[in-house]
């Protein structure tokens, strides 16, 4: 169930941003640099929230997929 909803929120984002390939680009490489690197969970919350402004729905969702117990980070850097 979870991965199908990871699944449906990449979709929403590719389609979002149709017209602007860059940005659903750019979440994809932020997301493969956590895995790679093991980027903070901060850090990538603050990228997402910097490639999302003015999308606070796409923001809010993607908290949805943060470790249990890190929903302070968005409380602390909002």
């Amino acid at each position: 169930m979870e991965f199908d909803n990871a699944i449906a929120y990449v979709t929403a984002i590719k389609k979002r941003f149709e017209h602007q390939p860059e940005t659903y680009k750019a979440f994809l490489e932020i997301l493969h640099t956590y895995q790679k690197e093991q980027k903070t969970i901060a850090s990538v919350y603050a990228e997402v929230a910097t490639l999302f402004q003015g999308h606070p729905d796409l923001v809010e969702e993607f908290t949805r997929f943060l470790p249990d117990g890190e929903g302070r980070i968005r409380r602390n850097l909002t």
